[in-house]
């Protein structure tokens, strides 16, 4: 039996009723993690961990907006954004170094705009304007995809980007024009993470976010479920990566830095929730949220936040 087989058949026996479940990547794949902020990557860590760790994979790790970062403001109150920046760049490295992954800034600046369709097409606009245009910002991920030439990618899901996050989506968006615009053959496989992190959806959601539980968005689609529980050659567990991830981002997650993090006991909970890329996506999944946030867009709000 191949080890492809094997691992499908393996995975399927695990897999709740009604899902198709990862297969998982192996030894032999180059694998491309592709993200807005540094942190992005702990939500899919234990599939990093899996691939890069346990498989050997040649794992590349590219984080597109970390300029000017304003994301130190509601963790830690820091409110210089050339050192946020400094800061969490660093913990990117340490986080890639985890995973034995090379690692790429594309340096675009960490708009904070509305958690809806507005604040998506406000940050792609903004980022367009300093580099030249839509087509250069595409172009710099198609530059990743030629040379990396990665058979599978991690991202997030253009139409939530997990958190609503724009910076999030707008990542994904113009990552997946790149991927669209190869021919089909030399495409790669793309996964995109479909953890559920908005914190008010509704008490379970939030309680699970804090204890570092998965929780599927609803709607998202039919997605694939990787049981993170399952134990890697070093003796760790794979979902042991998506906890060390977010403790190497202290700045983002201070809680869990300082050793009080309590992660979830709940084995049903550190499953991981992906869904298979097919074509392009075009839904808005967060506007009808409503996600009242102090945002750039708000007049004032940048400078209460110190960032001007």
């Amino acid at each position: 039996m191949s080890l492809i087989a094997a691992l499908l058949l393996t995975a399927a026996s695990a897999a709740p009723a009604n899902e198709f479940a990862w297969p998982g990547p192996v030894s032999d794949q180059r694998i491309l993690f592709a993200g807005a902020h540094p942190d992005d990557e702990w939500g899919v860590a234990p599939l990093l961990a899996e691939a890069c760790v346990d498989g050997g994979a040649k794992c590349h790790f590219v984080v597109a907006s970390e300029a000017r970062s304003y994301g130190c403001v509601p963790s830690i109150g820091l409110r210089d954004p050339e050192e946020c920046t400094r800061i969490r760049r660093e913990e990117m490295r340490k986080s890639a170094d985890l995973f034995g992954a090379t690692l790429d800034f594309f340096g675009w600046e960490d708009f904070f705009y509305g958690f809806n369709q507005s604040g998506l097409s406000r940050t792609i606009a903004d980022w367009s304007s300093a580099v030249g245009g839509r087509s250069s910002l595409v172009a710099r991920w198609a530059k990743v995809l030629r040379e990396k030439r990665p058979t599978v990618v991690f991202t997030l899901d253009p139409r939530h980007g997990s958190t609503c996050h724009p910076g999030h989506r707008a990542a994904a968006t113009l990552l997946l024009e790149a991927v669209e615009r190869l021919p089909p053959k030399a495409r790669p496989q793309v996964w995109l993470e479909q953890t559920d992190n908005i914190d008010s959806r509704s008490p379970a959601v939030e309680a699970a976010n804090k204890e570092v539980g998965y929780v599927a968005w609803p709607d998202a689609g039919h997605v694939a479920w990787f049981d993170a529980d399952r134990k890697l050659k070093n003796g760790s567990t794979a979902y042991d990566y998506a906890l060390a991830v977010r403790r190497t981002h202290a700045s983002q997650f201070p809680e869990e830095a300082s050793g009080k993090l309590r992660p979830s006991a709940e084995p049903t909970l550190r499953r991981v929730p992906l869904l298979r890329y097919t074509g392009p996506m075009t839904d808005d999944f967060c506007t009808s949220l409503g996600i009242d946030l102090p945002t750039f867009d708000i007049p004032g709000n940048k400078t209460r936040l110190g960032l001007e």
